[in-house]
């Protein structure tokens, strides 16, 4: 499991993307000192608007445990190290997905199997 992963193993699958976003933002931003934009700027969207502050101490915690492993804040990265945590965070993202069921995959195939093509004027469309 990836050390991010473990960061947002019990959180709200919604949360736990905008954290990653956040955190993305924030890595990007800190290696240009004269960039002082709030990275939250945008927040809430409308359908995550009452778990902003969930987002922003998971965000902050995320950071907290990046610069500490790192033993340096983020504006001081090399690009091999902003690149690796960049790595990481897509790979901790992209793990959120939980993998269907069986029994999802099942009910997919068979819904596939009985799409029909359509026909335009006795050509079949594929």
């Amino acid at each position: 499991m990836n050390e991010l992963t473990s960061l947002v193993l019990h959180t709200p699958l919604a949360e736990a993307r905008s954290a990653f976003y956040y955190l993305g933002r924030y890595l990007k931003q800190a290696v240009h000192d004269d960039y002082q934009k709030d990275i939250f700027d945008d927040y809430p969207h409308e359908e995550l608007a009452e778990n902003v502050e969930n987002v922003k101490a998971l965000t902050k915690k995320i950071i907290e445990f990046i610069e500490k492993s790192q033993g340096k804040p983020a504006q001081n990265f090399t690009d091999k190290e902003y690149s690796e945590w960049m790595d990481k965070i897509d790979a901790a993202e992209n793990g959120l997905d939980p993998l269907p069921s069986t029994g999802q995959i099942d009910q997919a195939e068979k819904v596939i199997k009985e799409l029909t093509v359509p026909t335009l004027g006795g050509i079949k469309i594929r």
